[in-house]
Formats: structure tokens, sequence, C-alpha cells
């Protein structure tokens, strides 16, 4: 009796034992997610601050550049998604490529005509021989943003810019002309060049020669592209002739192509939106691309593939039909699957506007073709009404890729 007794005590003993320790693990397991989760919301805040600083940095850059031209020249004219703008000499050179027209321009403010054309023709020349990397160095806006970015912020991925032409290789084509190649380039262009003066803001004459690029330079840079963009589009099971579309309607295949917002290089993306859904399925977690990263060919290209995988594969995926799928996805490229959910869902849904499981229950009771003419019509804004029409139609052209 005693024995059982004994025993009896022994178990409730160490019953209690076991109940003390389970509820210091639970209280320790409950610390632990505690801590876990005060870390998260700590790095997504200090994310959100940095995402905000960089925003700062880089408007800053850019009004303090723009600011800069316009003690030279009448308008501040700038690099964008399209034309590759860069300033030289002390901002009293000027080099414009547009590569959606596919046009040239090159002006020099000065006072004597025979160093004008000599001044013209060595900027012709550069324009033709400059690497990327140089142009990066050379983009004030851009590249003080990202120095300030490595300084300040803590959350970036930054790159390598190449040492890939800007525009030199398409029109010769060859990637490493030689001088000869470059001074036999720059003569063909001069030949149908036209040139004129203008009075410049400083009392001085601007000096400017322009023409066209030749036919066949928007086919050679979609051609430099495809080693990227196959071996992309293979990985994120995207169509190639949608990357190649969507290159084009973003840059027209300017490698340097920027705008404001800021967005960078072919694919036009967005370091605080796309970029960190881009960086997150990368990366790991997300973080802000830097201009070095984004004017990086080949990342440039791998994350705004990325990003038409994770708006097609995950954002939309409660979109059944394939090709509705494919058309909103398109449209969410430019405007974000909340603005395509909320052209279904519209205004008088409220908080639900935005929502898009919501949105495919109405996109899913429509045809294709229907919910195509559907985006056309009511997106709520004109530019990526007139973006879906653009990528679908562009298509065509690339489908020997696919």
């Amino acid at each position: 009796m005693k024995k059982l007794l004994y025993i009896a005590v022994v178990l409730l003993m160490a019953a209690f034992a076991f109940a003390e320790g389970f509820d210091d693990f639970k209280q320790g397991m409950d610390s632990g997610f505690k801590d876990e989760k005060s870390s998260f919301d700590t790095y997504k805040s200090e994310l959100e601050k940095e995402f905000a600083e960089y925003k700062k940095i880089a408007e800053a850059e850019y009004t303090a550049y723009r600011n800069e031209i316009l003690s030279f020249w009448k308008e501040a004219e700038m690099s964008s998604p399209t034309k590759w703008v860069e300033y030289t000499d002390g901002l009293k050179q000027k080099k414009v490529v547009d590569f959606e027209n596919g046009t040239w321009r090159l002006e020099v403010i000065g006072k004597d005509y025979e160093q004008a054309e000599k001044d013209l023709d060595a900027l012709m020349k550069d324009m033709l021989g400059v690497d990327r990397a140089t142009a990066f160095e050379r983009d004030v806006p851009a590249r003080k943003t990202d120095e300030k970015a490595r300084e300040q912020l803590k959350n970036i991925a930054t790159g390598t810019v190449g040492g890939e032409s800007v525009i030199g290789s398409a029109v010769i084509g060859k990637e490493n002309p030689t001088k000869k190649d470059i001074d036999n380039a720059a003569s063909q262009l001069k030949e149908t060049a036209e040139v004129k003066t203008e009075p410049s803001k400083t009392g001085e004459m601007i000096f400017v020669m322009q023409g066209k690029l030749p036919s066949e330079t928007y086919k050679k840079k979609a051609e430099e592209l495809k080693p990227s963009v196959l071996k992309y589009a293979e990985e994120f099971k995207i169509q190639p002739s949608l990357v190649y579309a969507v290159i084009q309607t973003e840059s027209a295949f300017n490698p340097m192509a920027q705008s404001h917002i800021p967005a960078y290089g072919l694919m036009q993306i967005v370091p605080t939106s796309a970029g960190k859904d881009v960086a997150q399925m990368l990366m790991g977690k997300p973080l802000i691309l830097t201009p070095s990263y984004l004017f990086n060919a080949d990342n440039n290209v791998r994350a705004g593939t990325a990003y038409i995988h994770i708006l097609y594969y995950r954002y939309l995926k409660a979109v059944n039909h394939p090709v509705s799928r494919f058309y909103c996805s398109v449209a969410a490229y430019n405007t974000g699957a909340g603005n395509v959910a909320s052209a279904f869902n519209g205004r008088s849904a409220g908080k639900n506007r935005y929502n898009v499981t919501a949105a495919a229950g109405i996109i899913n009771s429509m045809e294709p073709n229907a919910v195509y003419e559907y985006l056309r019509a009511k997106l709520e804004y004109d530019e990526a009404r007139r973006y879906i029409v653009k990528v679908t139609g562009a298509m065509p052209s690339y489908r020997y890729f696919d």
C-alpha cells in the first residue's frame, strides 16, 4: 500500500512537473512567436520608411539636376522611358536618342561655327561609342540616387551596369565596334542629317544636328536581348513574345529608360511597387532595387518577367480562363492588380472595390473577348486603356521567339 502510495505521489509530482514544464515551454513558444512577429513588424516598418526615403532621394536628385539644366537651356529635356538624353561638357552639350521614333539629335551651345562643327562630330562619335556603364556614370540623378541609397539605406539590392553599347551596336551591327566602324557610321548618319542653329538662353548659339536612325535599329535592339528574354521567359513560364511586347511598350528597347516616378530600365520596374514583389520572389524578402541593379539589362528582364509571373500565377490566379487572365495581367503590369479589380467591381463596391477575388467572380462569367473590351473601356486611367492595346498589338511581331 505504501509502495502504491509512493508511486502515486511520484506520478503526481511528475505530472505537476510536466504541466509546469509544458507551461514554460508554451510560454517560451508564445514568446518566440511574439518575438518573431515583433521582429517582422519592425522590419516591415523600417522597410516602409526606407522606401519613402528612397523616393525622396530620387525626386530630390531629379529636381536638382533639372534646375541645373535650366541654367543653360530653355527647357530641361530629361531622359524618359523611350528617350535617352545625356548632357556633357558642363551641361553645354546634349545628345538625344528617341528609340520609339527612331531619331537622334545633337546640340552644342557655343559661338564659333567651326568649333561647333568639331564638337558635333565628336558628340556623334561619342553617341555611337558610349557604353551603358559610362552612360550611367554620366547620368547625374540616377547615379547620385544610387550612391545615396548605398550610403543611407540598408534594405537595397545593387548591381553592376554592363559595358554593352547604348545605341551604337544596333546602328553599326557590332557590339564592340572599332574606331573605324564608328567613323564610318558617323559619316553615314551625317549624310542625311539636318543642321540648324537657334538662339540659346545664355546669349550664345545652339548648333543642332539631327536625323534618323537606320531602319533596322529597332530589330537589332530586340535581337540583343534574345538570350535574357528566352532564358527568363522559360524560367517564369511566360511567352517570349509577351516579354518583348512589354519591353517595346515600356521603353522601346531604350536600355537607359527612366521616369521620375521613379522607374528604371527596359521593363520600367518601379522600385517602390513592383520592385518589392519581385525582390520578395527572387531574393526572399522585399528590397529596394536601385538604378544600378535595374540598368543591368539582364537583371531588368529577369525582374520584369518575374513580375508578369507574379501577376498571372499569383495575384490573378482566381481568373479561370487563361486568355482572360492574360488580358488582366497585361493591364495589371501597367496599373496594378487592384486597379484591374476596381474596373470590374466598380466604385459602388466600397471597401471591396480593389478585391481581386470578388472581381474574378465577375470576370469568370465573361468571355475573354468581352474581358478585353471591358478593360479597354473601363480601366480608370487612359494610359492603362491604351497600354493593353499596345502590348497585345505588339506581340505578333515577336511570335517567332515563342
